[in-house]
């Protein structure tokens, strides 16, 4: 058997390929990331049609049973169906539309049904009579990477990313049941939703057994009816299998052969029942593609490189061929009633636990016949699924510990783009944040690539002059004061580097670039005022200054992950841990990452200004770090589930949630890719998230130059009864501000800086919003939570704002707490000034209390105190210090009464007025 020829059909990415037909019309059709979905001639390899309806990307191809039609899927979101005719397809319809890319499709045996799922986490089952939703079976993870009806017609079995095995039956199993799922396993690899590890299931010819990917290198297998795993038939790596986990499985047309492709790049023919290896070849890709002829002895492959093959003489002559007819007996691998020798045998082999439980069974089980013995050790081995799966293989279990996440840079693309028509260069972004852009360009092949830099704001220096790079930078970022690049190693011996270009220098030949020892890659770099990092494999945080001179190598504490800076200020991550799999908000065990960061100031010798955890919510990774656009420079991060949340200084130091893209999507199918933050307004930036919408989480294209949308922040506040989500809110964001603008202040030393301005408009805006909620309170006659609010107030301007909303609307009582409030900031201000006067010159305070009110707050604490008593000289009936008062009478002739209820303005001492007409009482709120 001479190998197969690869020959070229697409650009690199998700691609698959069938035949159509028979006999002499037999056709192969390929499909791929190029939008391309083309017909061939399979002897030649010539192209006889090629069609691009789909505007996207197509993934995935699903044959017709007759061979006269076929059905693709793609990333526009599309499925679409195509006649086949003498070499040539008709465009037959559009049958279903998701609001994510479509990554698997089915036929049923009959043809009547069409399965689709995809990124949506949902399987539409279609009728192909009207193309009409049949059934949707919805599913937990976040994409579903293959689909595979039963043959007989009753069952269709889907996996997902996360590796799981669900089978569903296609009419309710039992009367009144909720749910048609009759098997759901944790069975196979964790892979990604782009990956061409496709996860392929696929049923026995005769419906008897369904084979899907294992997480041991091998194929797990199924029987229909008991849904029992048949652990003791597994294809493994010792039989020369796979070295790598199993891409996808193929079941020959006659049932007895079943094709693997590998992460090992490899293609493998077994014998089932005799758990041998009848043919195998190396392929140049993960196939990702792989299709049996119904006539002959070939298989066609497509790599995820984009090329596709034919593999003929799969099976040798002296086997029998993968399509003759076999007796039934030789498809009978495994037998309908488990023995109980069979069971205790799934303990050899160094599986302690299972050993113990057939250790422990001799006593509780020995009574139990055959199949009730097989039952109860069906129980234990779940049980001991579960707890490998929940312990990382602790148990015996097959289950994969969770994988930490990789490091990853701020700002950067994660892959290349493909290039658009016309276009022989891949483009991505290196970095892309507020200051501007750095753009690899590299022709596939090429010895060399290019970088551009880029500003936004082109009347500072506009274009700079392009980089030519011999090295491979495949991370950057742009910094106040230059552009920081770095490669990584190379297979050959390359060592990593980093290079940095400032913007400006007053020496010539500024740039530098320094050499990593070898064995060491640079996985992250940042900038800020004068200083460049960068943060290596190795675990090492390499600190130079702007000119190139080494400062300092930091060892990390774990792993690194990501690293920003701005100004004086460095942040670095690292994994502070292995992930963990913890239960999620659905019950289902979820990985959780455990990430921490430390933010140091570099001018002050690496001093640690904050450290802590990153709380990435469970089952999804860290994607974007960085500082406030404002002068608060909170620390600020973003998730995959499209959360971003900053660090305010409550709390000892804790993280709130601003901004989620699932409630700021204006469509399905949008993602907000998040470059900056600002959480207060000033002369630079308004409060908002800035991000450039696009619909693949991987980040934007260059072409057409992406634009910044800023979208609104918004907490997720609880919603109290009688009041507005709105309100609430923005309260909830007005006091982040507040926080993060006092901790600016604080850092101002003395107060009289940027912050302290900072501090006065923030305090201002929140106390605006809480008015509002204030009001919102007195309306809705919720008088204590009105008190609470105004509790929170921070000027004095915003209490008598308050009192008088009281009066208007006649809360006697809440006016009075509100009047005691106002009695306690004064007090507290009087304190601070005689306090602050003293210390500056103490021989100048005579009499307690002497010194102007001005400027006063109130306390952070709500303690009224109790209500003002009256004058002496007052009658008993004027003790409500909020009702009419009289005025005092004069001690003699020449002596002005005061007004017991003269009002005090914020800033000003309270002014003696004359005397009230006898019979007259005067107003205390009255305007004067």
């Amino acid at each position: 058997m001479s190998p197969p020829e690869w020959n070229f059909g697409h650009v690199a990415g998700l691609c698959d390929v069938a035949f159509l037909g028979s006999g002499d019309e037999t056709r192969l059709v390929t499909c791929g990331a190029d939008n391309t979905v083309a017909l061939r001639d399979p002897k030649t390899g010539d192209v006889e049609d090629s069609f691009e309806d789909h505007d996207d990307a197509v993934n995935v191809l699903a044959v017709h049973p007759d061979g006269a039609k076929f059905a693709t899927g793609s990333d526009d979101n599309c499925v679409k169906l195509f006649s086949f005719t003498t070499s040539k397809r008709e465009f037959e319809s559009n049958v279903t539309r998701f609001t994510l890319p479509v990554r698997a499709l089915a036929f049923s045996n009959d043809g009547a049904l069409l399965a689709a799922g995809g990124e949506d986490s949902t399987i539409k089952v279609i009728n192909m009579a009207d193309n009409s939703v049949h059934l949707e079976l919805p599913t937990n993870a976040k994409c579903v990477k293959s689909i595979a009806f039963d043959p007989i017609g009753e069952y269709v079995a889907a996996v997902d990313d996360t590796g799981v095995l669900t089978v569903w039956a296609l009419k309710e199993i039992k009367a009144g049941s909720e749910d048609n799922r009759v098997l759901c396993a944790t069975t196979a690899p964790t892979t990604e939703a782009d990956s061409p590890r496709v996860n392929g299931v696929s049923w026995r010819p005769d419906g008897a057994v369904v084979a899907v990917p294992g997480r041991e290198n091998d194929v797990t297998f199924f029987a229909r009816g008991s849904w029992r795993e048949l652990e003791d038939h597994r294809l493994f790596e010792d039989a020369k299998g796979h070295a790598g986990a199993v891409a996808t499985c193929r079941w020959s047309p006659n049932g007895k052969y079943l094709l693997t492709t590998g992460a090992d790049n490899a293609a493998v023919v077994w014998d089932v029942g005799a758990k041998s290896v009848v043919s195998r070849i190396e392929c140049e890709s993960i196939v990702c593609g792989a299709y049996w002829r119904k006539e002959g002895n070939a298989v066609a492959l497509a790599g995820s490189d984009g090329q596709w093959c034919v593999w003929n003489d799969v099976v040798a002559a002296s086997l029998p061929s993968p399509t003759a007819v076999v007796d039934a007996s030789e498809l009978d691998f495994f037998v309908a009633g488990a023995k109980k020798d069979d069971v205790a045998n799934a303990a050899e082999g160094g599986d302690v636990a299972g050993a113990l439980e057939d250790d422990d069974d001799e006593e509780g089980l020995g009574d139990m016949d055959e199949e009730e013995y097989y039952l109860a050790q069906e129980r234990r081995r779940k049980m001991k699924r579960k707890m490998a799966g929940k312990f990382g293989g602790a148990f015996g279990g097959a289950a994969a510990a969770p994988t930490p996440q990789a490091p990853f840079q701020v700002g950067a693309c994660d892959a290349a783009k493909k290039p658009k028509d016309g276009e022989k260069e891949n483009r991505r972004f290196l970095c892309y944040n507020m200051m501007g852009t750095v753009v690899t360009t590299g022709e596939p092949g090429g010895d060399f690539n290019s970088v551009e830099m880029s500003f936004h704001d082109t009347s500072r220096a506009g274009r700079a002059p392009t980089i030519t790079d011999y090295h491979g930078y495949s991370i950057g970022t742009l910094g106040e004061k230059g552009c920081a690049l770095a490669s990584p190693g190379k297979p050959g011996g390359g060592a990593s580097t980093v290079f940095y270009r400032p913007y400006e220098s007053w020496a010539h030949a500024s740039e530098w670039r320094v050499t990593i020892p070898a064995g060491e890659d640079a996985v992250s770099v940042a900038a800020g005022n004068n200083w460049v990092a960068a943060v290596t494999s190795k675990r090492n945080l390499r600190l130079f200054s702007h000119a190139g001179a080494q400062r300092q190598i930091v060892t990390l504490e774990g792993a690194p992950v990501t690293c920003v800076g701005k100004g004086d200020s460095l942040v670095v991550t690292w994994h502070a841990a292995a992930p963990a799999l913890v239960p999620g908000a659905d019950g289902r065990l979820e990985v959780e990452q455990r990430i921490e960061f430390a933010e140091y100031d570099v001018a002050d010798g690496g001093k640690i200004l904050s450290r802590g955890r990153v709380p990435v919510p469970p089952g999804h990774t860290l994607t974007w770090l960085g500082h406030s656009e404002d002068d608060n420079r909170a620390l600020c991060f973003g998730a995959s589930d499209g959360t971003v949340r900053v660090r305010v200084p409550d709390f000892g130091g804790s993280w709130s949630q601003v901004f989620s893209s699932m409630d700021a999507r204006q469509s399905e199918g949008e993602h907000h890719w998040v470059v900056a933050v600002a959480t207060s307004d000033n002369a630079y930036s308004s409060s908002a998230l800035y991000c450039v919408v696009c619909r693949d989480a991987s980040g934007p294209g260059v072409y057409p130059k992406p634009v910044q949308t800023l979208m609104p922040l918004g907490a997720p506040v609880a919603l109290p009864e009688n009041s507005s989500g709105d309100l609430e809110d923005a309260a909830a964001k007005a006091q982040i501000a507040v926080a993060l603008a006092s901790a600016a202040a604080a850092r101002d030393g003395d107060g009289d800086g940027d912050g302290d301005g900072a501090l006065g408009a923030a305090r201002a805006a929140a106390d605006k919003a809480s008015l509002r909620l204030f009001h919102a309170a007195c309306k809705g006659e919720r008088p204590a939570r009105a008190a609470d609010i105004a509790s929170s107030l921070h000027l004095s301007n915003s209490l008598h704002g308050a009192l008088k909303l009281a009066n208007a609307m006649q809360q006697r009582v809440l006016a009075e707490r509100i009047t005691n409030l106002i009695e306690a900031s004064m007090a507290a201000a009087a304190a601070a000034a005689n306090a602050y006067a003293y210390a500056s010159e103490p021989s100048a305070l005579e009499t307690p209390g002497q010194f102007a009110q001005q400027h006063y707050s109130q306390p952070a604490s709500y303690a009224p105190s109790q209500p003002t008593q009256p004058s002496q000289a007052a009658p008993v009936e004027d003790a409500n210090p909020l009702g009419r008062r009289k005025s005092v009478a004069p001690a003699n002739e020449n002596e002005t009464p005061t007004a017991v209820g003269a009002k005090h303005k914020a800033g000003y001492e309270a002014t003696e007025k004359p005397a009230a007409k006898k019979g007259k009482t005067a107003n205390p709120f009255a305007r004067r």
